[in-house]
């Protein structure tokens, strides 16, 4: 058995001239005492720092991010960036990824994004659909030597409160010479 804590300090800055530029730093400082081993563990991390350009159609952040793909819950094959860890204490809670992100909104429903960070690259167009959201997704993670061209399908499932979630893709690994499907 484990007794978790977590504070979690959360910082904005905005300037009313400059209303389009924000940034913002969340510190979180967790404190796990372990009963059998008698141990307690303490440790302070910077959880998320950005600083973002929010226009009528473009979204630019760069800094310590969730960078979101994949439409899973519990599995999530398409997030290269911030994967599911279902051994978590939070399995809601993803590490953040140092990365320029930019988005660009087609429409109203539709935005086209690119993802660059050290070593993974990604582009996304999603849309909706009439009847659930859409996206085609490129990714591309040099340190592993993998390049995934993957989809992610989320919509409603008639009139109730039911949601429906796809996503996978075509993985062509490199270092091993294979290619496979996830879904």
């Amino acid at each position: 058995t484990l007794d978790y804590n977590r504070l979690r300090l959360t910082g904005e800055l905005s300037y009313e001239k400059w209303q389009d530029i924000s940034a913002t730093i969340i510190l979180d400082n967790e404190n796990i005492y372990a009963f059998k081993e008698r141990q307690n563990r303490n440790r302070s991390s910077i959880y998320r720092a950005k600083v973002n350009y929010s226009g009528e159609k473009h979204l630019l952040s760069i800094g310590l991010q969730r960078v979101p793909f994949g439409v899973g819950r519990i599995y999530n094959p398409i997030d290269i960036y911030n994967p599911i860890d279902i051994t978590a204490i939070e399995t809601q809670e993803r590490k953040g990824t140092e990365a320029l992100r930019y988005e660009y909104a087609i429409n109203e429903l539709s935005n086209f994004d690119l993802t660059l960070s050290k070593h993974k690259h990604a582009a996304r167009i999603k849309g909706f659909l009439e009847v659930a959201d859409v996206a085609l997704i490129i990714l591309k993670d040099s340190r592993n030597k993998l390049d995934i061209i993957g989809y992610e399908i989320e919509g409603e499932w008639g009139e109730s409160d039911i949601t429906l979630r796809s996503e996978g893709g075509r993985f062509a690994d490199a270092k091993n010479d294979d290619i496979y499907y996830k879904y």
